[in-house]
């Protein structure tokens, strides 16, 4: 079904961060994305999910993007490769012209309260206008609320999704499972009977293995020794 963007809103938007959006003369825009890991990005299709939303955004607000950068790595931190390119390119900019930074919801941009602020604080400063088809980034009590509990709550989740793993690989352990990186010479395999995968032995590699562990076993004693 197609969305005619001159007489209706994009479904999932809000009608009050349009209305509300800060009145600039800005048509320019890029659009930033973000997953969490390079197995999401290489398995999943998050980052094109993001990008479709985000120029749906563009094209109902009327402006034309002029690139898209991408991180797959955790919001926890600011360090990122494509932020840290589209803020530089902002900063290039700074005093000549202005663009708006896209992004498809808080949790995208970062996974902490502090990640959320340094990063909005420096496009801000580069000359950046941050928007969302899901929040409104403003500077009066009530948009600074909404962003704060958006923020805060995506941190969150980031920590209950952390201790939820580490509670389930727990588990895993007192089941007999290792849930970890196996150790050299082994590998995980499944195996009829279980749930989930194995720690069996890496037959190709076992001979390699077990020379290694002879020959740093002299080491390892006199270490201990001493």
């Amino acid at each position: 079904m197609s969305i005619d963007y001159h007489d209706q809103m994009p479904v999932g938007f809000s009608s009050k961060n349009i209305l509300r959006t800060f009145e600039h003369n800005c048509t320019e825009s890029y659009i930033y994305t973000r997953v969490s890991s390079k197995k999401q990005n290489k398995c999943g299709d998050g980052l094109k999910s993001q990008e479709t939303r985000c120029r749906e955004y563009a094209r109902y607000k009327g402006y034309t993007v002029l690139d898209v950068y991408c991180d797959d790595l955790t919001g926890k931190t600011a360090s990122r490769k494509g932020i840290r390119h589209l803020i530089k390119l902002l900063k290039a900019q700074r005093g000549k012209k202005q663009f708006i930074v896209i992004i498809d919801d808080v949790t995208r941009f970062a996974r902490n309260v502090r990640t959320h602020e340094d990063l909005r604080d420096e496009i801000r400063a580069a000359g950046g206008i941050l928007e969302s088809p899901a929040i409104k980034f403003g500077y009066t009590a009530d948009d600074r609320a909404f962003e704060y509990v958006a923020a805060t709550f995506s941190q969150y989740k980031s920590e209950q999704n952390a201790e939820q793993t580490v509670t389930r690989m727990r588990s895993r352990l007192l089941n007999g499972y290792w849930p970890f990186q196996p150790p050299i010479g082994y590998k995980h395999q499944k195996v009829k009977g279980h749930k989930g995968k194995v720690l069996v032995l890496d037959e190709p590699l076992l001979p390699s293995s077990r020379k290694v562990l002879k020959a740093m076993l002299p080491v390892a004693l006199a270490l201990r020794l001493k």
